[in-house]
């Protein structure tokens, strides 16, 4: 849970701040950032994941970083896309005119109006990113004992013979329970934050 929190909150604050510069500037920058962004999400996750670890060794802050490189790119195209809808708006175009600068207009005008959908992300790339460090333990380069994990209990009682079935049952239950969890709190704070769907219920 720990190396989830942590890892989607650095993720999800740096695809946001990337994704309101490259949807705010437009042109070379927006071009340039999202060629990286399609690169990164065209690389194979689990693999980037795996080399990230075997380079800087298994850790908590390798784990939390490599599963926060992964988180960024994603990130950064949803939310490019909400700064490019909003950057037209006129009171965007008022701040221009009154001579805000640039990173005035990011932080007091474009980041707020996108700072609901961000959240909405990061409840939703929560179970993603402890089914990763799962993943990451299960194959043992996750975090090193004595910390717990989830994943490197369930490779303990594969590896055991016979298996011991409260042993692999009750991590793999709670892994199932907690992602689960937090998909339906992404979609419930979803549903809360736009107004469509707000309206469409009531």
């Amino acid at each position: 849970l720990s190396v989830a929190f942590v890892s989607v909150l650095g993720g999800s604050a740096l695809g946001t701040l990337f994704g309101i510069i490259s949807g705010y500037s437009g042109g070379f920058i927006d071009s340039l950032t999202q060629r990286i962004v399609d690169t990164a999400i065209a690389f194979p996750g689990l693999l980037l994941l795996l080399i990230i670890v075997q380079t800087f060794g298994p850790s908590f802050w390798t784990v939390v970083l490599a599963i926060m490189i992964g988180i960024v790119p994603g990130v950064t195209r949803v939310v490019r896309g909400a700064a490019l809808s909003e950057k037209n708006n006129q009171y965007v175009e008022a701040a221009r005119a009154v001579g805000a600068s640039t990173p005035r207009v990011l932080l007091r005008h474009i980041l707020p109006n996108v700072l609901a959908l961000a959240i909405v992300i990061m409840t939703t790339l929560l179970g993603a990113a402890i089914l990763a460090e799962a993943s990451l333990s299960f194959l043992g380069l996750g975090i090193p004992a004595p910390a717990a994990s989830w994943g490197r209990d369930l490779s303990e009682a594969r590896n055991n013979f016979p298996i011991r079935i409260p042993q692999a049952f009750f991590p793999g239950a709670a892994i199932t329970l907690t992602v689960l969890g937090f998909n339906i709190l992404g979609d419930a704070i979803r549903d809360i934050a736009d107004p469509r769907l707000r309206g469409s219920q009531s």
